[in-house]
């Protein structure tokens, strides 16, 4: 037994150093690389790029989308303006709004990560997640 696996794997070894590639073409034996049905039912390495960027904003934008609610207040507070807690109440309704569209939009990015909706896997807001 032993004698038969040794025979195997020095078989193989010796054979490895052959060039095959002036005796086969490249598709030989592999039928189904020649009458593939063609680049539009495969997916490309862009389009699995797209996916998995839009994925990963997805799972970010559902964990931090909260962060969106301090972040307004603190960019309403710092503008200039007659009127501080009028500034700092518009911080508040635009942080609630804006925290839980990010939040939604995280989960509607999940669910979709397949698809490419919006064009090309684009963000649905700007800045693309909410700690920039």
């Amino acid at each position: 037994m032993r004698a038969a696996i040794l025979v195997l794997l020095l078989s193989a070894w010796a054979f490895a150093g052959d060039d095959f590639s002036a005796t086969q073409s490249p598709d030989e034996g592999f039928g189904f690389a020649t009458n593939n049905p063609g680049p539009d039912l495969w997916i490309t390495h862009d389009e699995v790029h797209g996916m998995s960027v839009k994925i990963v904003r997805g799972i970010v934008d559902l964990a931090t989308g909260w962060l969106e609610f301090p972040r307004r207040i603190v960019a309403s507070a710092k503008e200039k303006g007659p009127y501080p807690a009028f500034r700092i109440a518009q911080g508040v309704l635009e942080g609630a709004g804006m925290a839980g569209a990010r939040t939604l939009g995280g989960a509607l990015e999940l669910g979709t990560f397949w698809s490419p909706y919006p064009e090309k896997y684009h963000p649905l807001y700007e800045p693309t997640y909410s700690f920039e």
